[in-house]
């Protein structure tokens, strides 16, 4: 195969990861050490290969009332929690969007 035939699929499979949409995953092990298995894969990903949206883990908030507070914001995500991922551009990482509840299920 010619370098610039590799490039091509290289591209090809990238867009075609890109495309995937948004998936369901279930949280195998909560922060620090973040593993979550996506539905359908056998694979579990770990925090390296992960981004995770500020809201789903514990931090610290200024707000105004009167006068400036700050509190901590306790959402951490725990084992067996359901998220919705999607992959990111080039498939080497994914982007943990929220927690999901399964209605009816």
């Amino acid at each position: 195969m010619t370098g610039s035939r590799l490039i091509e699929l290289i591209r090809r499979q990238a867009a075609v990861t890109s495309q995937r949409g948004i998936e369901l995953a279930t949280v195998v092990s909560p922060p620090p050490a973040l593993k979550v298995r996506i539905d359908n894969m056998e694979i579990v990903l770990e925090k390296d290969d992960l981004i995770v949206c500020e809201g789903l883990l514990e931090h610290r908030i200024d707000f105004t009332v009167t006068e400036k507070e700050e509190m901590t914001v306790h959402s951490r995500l725990k084992q067996g929690d359901r998220v919705a991922v999607q992959a990111l551009p080039g498939g080497q990482q994914y982007l943990i969007i929220d927690k999901v509840v399964v209605m009816g299920g």
